[in-house]
């Protein structure tokens, strides 16, 4: 009884803040929105340049997990294929999703616990 009143005054369960992992959404804040703003209005003024610093490609074996200011970018990585990396607040880390094989020693003594 006093378990369910104490419930009661404590209101419905808080809702999840835009940027928490509940919602996959992320928030950057004034500042990180200042310098991605900066970041790609560099992008645009060297643009003839800076095309082949930003596009990326990703093998068919391989994806792409892309941070930017730290956090990640999207809730799936990137690939196979082409994409977009804004230089200075994007980092990108290519992991290898092929199998891997390996020997292994044969065991000469064999215990029961084995």
């Amino acid at each position: 009884m006093a378990s369910e009143q104490l419930q009661a005054s404590m209101g419905p369960p808080p809702r999840p803040r835009i940027g928490d992992q509940a919602t996959g959404e992320t928030s950057y804040g004034v500042g990180g929105c200042l310098i991605i703003g900066l970041s790609f209005f560099i992008f645009i003024l060297t643009l003839p340049l800076s095309i082949f610093m930003c596009l990326k490609v990703v093998q068919e074996y391989e994806r792409a997990v892309i941070y930017r200011l730290g956090r990640i970018k999207r809730g799936r990585p990137a690939g196979p294929g082409l994409f977009f990396v804004l230089p200075c607040t994007d980092n990108y880390v290519n992991v290898d999703i092929r199998t891997v094989t390996i020997d292994l020693p044969r065991q000469e003594i064999l215990s029961k616990d084995s």
